[in-house]
Order: structure tokens, then C-alpha cells, then sequence
């Protein structure tokens, strides 16, 4: 099976920002399903299906790995899944919102499997975000987080965006992950380490054993984080690491 090196990021614009590909928001669906692995021997992704997603092409190559789905997943169904991505937002605190007033933020606390955040997902998987009436459409400055990580984020009317080249200390969900990683940022705020915590990179992310978040969209489209995440996910849904290969198909 050939195997997909990292795309690049010229433009960090580049990869789709609104959602109009993916399914309605109430509605759960999986990709990856035709990859010829039994459903009893893969393992299942949920990706929470934000109000406000955005660079949600951050999973197609886990949708193209052979043993994995990509399932997403409303605001208001459970968490029948292996492990839990937090996407990226076009709005922080307003998805913050909308998760607690469906109950997902006690849900995802409550999940026992590998948690990833990736950008706005970072941010909303962190013990409090302040500075927050500059995104929110709502009332309100400080806001409490999902709470599975030691950080802060405060929001900042500047944002940022670059083209990332860092190398990957692999800890939590990708541990085992080492070598050049590539990659985009692109966010507002800017988010600290309050507490104990794990650094996949260097002075950026955060992790515990189980719990990982960063701010670097297209780290799955890298070899040896996706091969990483899968193996351990694996290991920990006590799947075969050997039919759940990291290699993805083509296209």
C-alpha cells in the first residue's frame, strides 16, 4: 500500500474552511467505511460536529487509513466511538456555548478513550477562556472550558497565521510519533500552560496521557503521526495493529 508523504502548505489558506461537503448537523456520518476491513476489526473516530467547523479536511487521512472511520458526530448523540477529535471552529466560544447546552461537554468529560483537540478544539478543551467578547456573538468576557487539559486561552484581535515546520516529541495519543512535522496554524488567542502538562512540540501544545491539543491543522497528513495515533488507538480499543495499518490508500 502506497504510503502519502506530507502535502504542502504554500497557502495556509488553502485547505476549506465552511462546511458545505459535510453532512447536516443533526445527522451522523461515517467516511472510511469501504476500505474492506470489518467493522468489528476497525476503530472508530468521532470527530463532534461543531456549529461552526472548520478545516475539517484534517481527517481525510484518517478516513483513508485502512481500520478507521471517521464518524461525525452531532451535538446531541453519544460518544460511540474509540477516540474524540475537537475540531477546528470559525468560533470558539460560540461552539463552547452550543456544546454545553447540548450536554457534550459532560459527554466528552466523561469519555475514557484518547481525546485530540486541533486548533479551536485546543482551545475549547482547556480549563477557561478569557478575553472572550472578542469572538463571542453572546454576553459574556470568561468562559469555563471542557477542562481535560491545563490551559488558558485568551482571546486577542489579532490572528495568526503561519506555515509550521517543528519537530514532534510524540506523548498522550501520539506517543511514539517522532521526526519533522508540517503543518498551519491558523487561530486567534493565545493559549499557556497553567498546570501540569506534557509539550508534543516545542513550547506549543499540550498533553496528558490521554488528552493531547495543538494548534497545528494537516498533523494527521503526516506519515509517522498518523501511524502513531492509529497504533495506539489501537492498542487501547484492543483492535489488531496489524489489519488497523497506518499506510493510507490512495486518493
Amino acid at each position: 500500500v502506497p504510503v502519502l508523504g506530507v502535502l504542502p502548505y504554500d497557502d495556509p489558506g488553502l485547505p476549506e474552511e465552511d462546511s458545505v461537503s459535510l453532512p447536516p448537523g443533526g445527522e451522523r456520518a461515517t467516511n472510511g467505511t469501504e476500505d474492506g476491513v470489518p467493522d468489528e476489526r476497525a476503530v472508530t473516530v468521532a470527530v463532534v460536529r461543531l456549529p461552526r467547523i472548520s478545516n475539517f479536511t484534517d481527517f481525510g487521512p484518517l478516513a483513508r487509513t485502512p481500520g478507521v472511520r471517521v464518524a461525525y458526530v452531532p451535538l446531541d448523540a453519544p460518544l460511540s466511538a474509540d477516540a474524540v477529535v475537537l475540531p477546528g471552529t470559525k468560533n470558539t466560544v460560540d461552539d463552547l456555548l452550543a456544546l454545553r447546552e447540548a450536554g457534550m461537554t459532560e459527554r466528552i468529560r466523561d469519555f475514557e478513550g484518547p481525546v485530540v483537540g486541533l486548533c479551536g478544539g485546543y482551545q475549547l478543551l482547556g480549563e477557561r477562556i478569557t478575553n472572550g467578547s472578542i469572538e463571542g456573538t453572546g454576553d459574556g468576557d470568561e468562559f469555563e472550558g471542557v477542562g481535560l487539559l491545563p490551559v488558558e486561552t485568551r482571546f486577542e484581535p489579532e490572528k495568526h497565521v503561519e506555515p509550521v515546520t517543528r519537530e514532534i516529541d510524540g506523548v498522550g495519543p501520539l506517543a511514539g510519533a517522532k521526526g519533522t512535522v508540517s503543518g498551519y496554524e491558523i487561530h486567534m488567542g493565545r493559549t499557556r500552560v497553567v498546570g501540569e502538562a506534557s509539550r508534543p512540540f516545542p513550547g506549543s501544545g499540550a498533553a496528558t496521557d490521554r488528552v493531547l491539543g495543538t494548534y497545528l491543522h494537516g498533523i494527521f497528513e503526516n506519515e509517522s503521526v498518523r501511524r502513531a495515533f492509529v497504533t495506539n488507538l489501537a492498542a487501547a480499543a484492543d483492535r489488531e495493529p496489524r489489519v488497523v495499518a497506518a499506510d493510507t490508500r490512495p486518493g
